[in-house]
């Protein structure tokens, strides 16, 4: 007889524990019965779609909000999990929600089984769409990003090339990018669209979005530019920026080597954290990059200079050489760069 109590009693308490997880999950969730019926709703779902418990429980899903459910793919999806039990994942919708807007919302089902003598339910699950478009559409970015930063090593064109790049990414108008100089981070043009108009600004350490990122190398998001107390309020203005994220490229040692920003939503909503957080990603994918690009810059510049003083050397009357020393260590490994026809003479 103990026995028996306790097999009736364990689809009771396994009930309740399974209950206990739908409530606290993050995603929503439902539980339908064979009927289709929402037997139970975790507290996710009633916040992120606007329906109270007394219009949720026991009440048909085609039948919640305004009919938004009610798909015949949807409908065929479910009634083979009800008869069959065949799960689906991923189901995708994109519909407008009464009280919420329009959403995409990815639908997963499979069927569950409280205890031996209980009927089968089904299982819920209902995941942001957005949220796994914006994952493809980074994962897409630093494709292209990656394919372009092993194209060049060239920093200007690297950079056009990321601020276009980071515009598109997250729906900006427009945006610009910067170079550590001495004096701060300077700029020389802005896109907008298919525009690309002159821009020469140099923003010191501390002023400006820019000079914030040189102190505290992190990204900075605002939605209200004009009274945000960092952004300089003439150059929003200017600009006509309402919203902005400013995002630092660090080198190796940590430090703020360039930076990109891109301003307002083209829908004319705000930027997001995962916006903040897409942009970030694709400021890592050209950190090395650029710093090679950089370094490629300078050995160039480098070699220019040197022929320049070769050519000087060269038309020179007094005899003179010019020696490299390879290892300062050891003084053998002096090396003659360049010596003139007088030098050379003697």
């Amino acid at each position: 007889m103990a026995s028996r109590s306790r097999a009736r009693g364990q689809p009771q308490q396994f009930g309740d524990y399974s209950r206990a997880i739908v409530e606290t999950a993050r995603e929503c969730l439902l539980i339908l019965n064979q009927e289709l019926q929402v037997k139970a709703a975790n507290p996710a779902f009633h916040q992120t779609f606007r329906l109270p418990p007394e219009k949720t429980q026991n009440r048909p899903l085609f039948e919640l909000g305004n009919g938004e459910w009610n798909l015949p793919e949807l409908r065929s999806l479910l009634n083979e999990t009800r008869t069959r039990g065949v799960p689906f994942e991923d189901f995708e919708i994109e519909r407008e929600f009464s009280g919420i807007g329009r959403r995409t919302v990815l639908v997963s089902a499979r069927p569950v089984r409280p205890g031996p003598d209980s009927d089968s339910l089904i299982l819920v699950t209902l995941k942001d769409g957005a949220e796994r478009r914006r994952t493809e559409n980074v994962q897409r970015s630093m494709l292209r990003v990656r394919e372009k930063l092993n194209s060049t090593l060239e920093p200007e064109k690297l950079l056009d090339d990321l601020a276009r790049e980071a515009i598109e990414l997250v729906n900006a108008e427009g945006g610009y990018w910067g170079l550590r100089e001495p004096q701060g981070m300077a700029c020389r043009k802005y896109f907008r669209g298919s525009q690309v108009l002159p821009l020469d600004y140099c923003w010191p350490p501390g002023h400006g979005l820019a000079g914030w990122l040189v102190l505290h190398k992190a990204p900075y998001l605002t939605n209200d530019a004009v009274n945000d107390p960092q952004a300089a309020r003439e150059f929003c203005q200017r600009l006509q920026v309402r919203s902005a994220i400013s995002t630092p490229i660090l080198d190796s040692q940590g430090e703020a080597i360039a930076f990109f920003e891109v301003h307002n939503k083209k829908d004319a909503s705000g930027f997001t954290a995962s916006d903040r957080e897409s942009l970030m990603a694709v400021s890592r994918a050209a950190s090395t990059a650029l710093e090679n690009a950089l370094a490629y810059q300078r050995i160039r510049w480098a070699e220019e200079r040197l022929k320049q003083y070769a050519e000087v050397v060269k038309s020179m009357q007094v005899g003179l050489s010019i020696w490299r020393l390879e290892n300062p260590h050891d003084p053998r490994t002096f090396r003659l760069v360049v010596s003139n026809p007088a030098a050379e003479r003697a």
